[in-house]
């Protein structure tokens, strides 16, 4: 029976009304959950080298959205069993058929939600891991730019000591202690590149 055309015949009696109703819910409920699972695939996408807490607010709504879709389709259950009830007592062969139709339909949504809900689970995990890893690369290149730039500071330092030091009296002595602080912090860069701190 081809249920597109039960759906645009006029309802007639009460329980077609309820009848047209489901099947447009459980269709509409499976259209907005395809949405929803591209918008994850999109997260997973874009998650990798996140920042910022847009994502996140994005993963709560995502997650509200599929607790209200999970509460309709549940509270749908009843519903749907009494109207099967009623299609079998009164022998509708018509909306029987359309019942196990919706009945799939409903069954598929509740999956659809227990699967985006576990990909949101995983992805909140997942997001919660790479901000805490890419917080840690912050760190690591701004402490290996103080270190770098510690280093004229403490050369300097020397320089202003009220003691002999080497240079001290040639007249390119500020520039010959700038070529060796420079020479210093490009090492000290290099370094810090081969232990994966820039």
């Amino acid at each position: 029976m081809n249920n597109e055309s039960f759906k645009n015949e006029p309802a007639t009696t009460q329980h077609h009304i309820i009848l047209y109703i489901l099947w447009e819910l459980t269709r509409s409920f499976i259209r907005h959950l395809r949405e929803i699972d591209g918008i994850i695939e999109d997260l997973q996408i874009q998650i990798t080298s996140a920042t910022h807490n847009e994502y996140f607010y994005k993963l709560i709504a995502l997650h509200k959205s599929l607790v209200y879709f999970e509460t309709s389709i549940n509270k749908n259950h009843p519903l749907i069993t009494e109207s099967i009830h009623e299609a079998v007592l009164g022998d509708d062969v018509q909306s029987q058929e359309l019942l196990r139709d919706i009945t799939d339909i409903s069954n598929q949504a509740e999956v659809m939600v227990t699967e985006s809900s576990k990909m949101i689970d995983q992805l909140s995990e997942v997001f919660s891991s790479v901000i805490t890893n890419n917080l840690n690369n912050i760190m690591k290149v701004l402490t290996s730019i103080t270190i770098v730039l510690t280093i004229p500071t403490i050369m300097a330092g020397f320089w202003g000591m009220n003691v002999d030091l080497p240079f001290e009296n040639h007249p390119w002595a500020f520039g010959i202690t700038s070529l060796i602080t420079i020479f210093i912090c490009f090492l000290t860069v290099y370094w810090l590149k081969k232990k994966d701190y820039f």
